[in-house]
């Protein structure tokens, strides 16, 4: 039998174990007194978050831990290995005060916080540029799918107001092949981008339909190493995106990115002198510009789908 010192040692020594009976231990807890660790602003309604048991932000957020930490050990670098520990365990512990992201599956450190990124930063995202100059192939495209809804495969979400669409090309990681077919030009460039994610449970390439009086609740994503790309396809400044306490709209035509990582919630204000119109656009999710190569490579070998 191993003293009470003894066993504080090994932990010490041996960080993997000490995370893994942390994530454990909240795990049995969570399950037996069937509390709630995602972390949310004042949630009431249960429609305010989605039942799709697959859906890694509210559903699978204990499994995609568990399967983590099963492959870190597959990491080269000792330093991203325990960088990714530490992301995991973060969400686990109480929130610093000061942090105002708030990711409930993963947080990765050093990464330059901004919750939206004006003109001058999105330089550093050349994937912006090459989304703005082939937006209007992308129309072609996306035109044809709304004409032809019975094509491929369309999920509704969950909201209080209103009605949100989504057409997935990438659903987390995961290539949607009978979707990606109907959109070959679309796609095409989408494969083109360099930073574009889509070999780990949060990436995601999807084109987003809101209707006239949706209401999007404020919620976090479910990790900060990825930035959420909007490109404009159908756009009216009567939608309004709030990230963090500061709100802007869409531009057609324009790539609008930020932190989902944040608080962050959207509505359609309606306007009576308007003409009232969806609100269309390409969402893909990016790379955050810090992450090295072989960070990249450590993170997607940890959440891969």
């Amino acid at each position: 039998m191993f003293t009470v010192l003894e066993l504080c040692n090994i932990l010490i020594e041996n960080s993997f174990i000490a995370t893994l009976l942390v994530v454990a231990g909240f795990y049995f807890i969570s399950r037996r007194y069937r509390f709630a660790f995602m972390k949310t602003e004042q949630i009431t309604h249960e429609s305010e978050y989605c039942n799709d048991p697959n859906c890694v932000r509210c559903n699978k957020y204990h499994d995609t831990v568990s399967k983590a930490l099963n492959k870190i050990s597959g990491v080269k670098s000792r330093v991203t290995s325990f960088k990714i520990q530490k992301g995991i365990d973060f969400v686990y512990r109480p929130i610093p005060d000061g942090y105002r992201q708030k990711p409930n599956v993963f947080y990765y450190d050093n990464l330059e916080p901004r919750n939206i990124w004006d003109k001058h930063s999105k330089m550093r995202i050349k994937d912006c540029q090459e989304l703005e100059k082939s937006v209007q192939t992308i129309r072609d495209d996306i035109k044809f799918l709304l004409e032809n809804p019975d094509k491929g495969i369309w999920k509704r979400n969950q909201t209080p107001n209103g009605s949100w669409d989504v057409f997935h090309f990438i659903n987390q990681g995961s290539a949607i092949t009978v979707n990606q077919t109907i959109c070959p030009k679309t796609m095409n460039i989408v494969n083109r981008l360099s930073s574009v994610m889509k070999e780990n449970v949060f990436g995601n390439v999807l084109i987003s339909v809101l209707k006239p009086g949706t209401v999007i609740t404020p919620h976090y994503g479910p990790t900060n190493i990825r930035l959420r790309c909007h490109l404009g396809l159908k756009v009216s400044p009567e939608y309004l995106l709030t990230v963090d306490g500061q709100t802007t709209t869409w531009e057609n035509g324009k790539c609008l990115v930020f932190d989902d990582s944040y608080l962050h919630s959207v509505k359609h204000e309606a306007n009576k002198n308007s003409e009232q119109e969806d609100r269309v656009v390409l969402i893909i999710d990016l790379w955050h510009p810090d992450l090295s190569e072989e960070e990249r490579d450590a993170i997607n070998l940890c959440f891969h789908p």
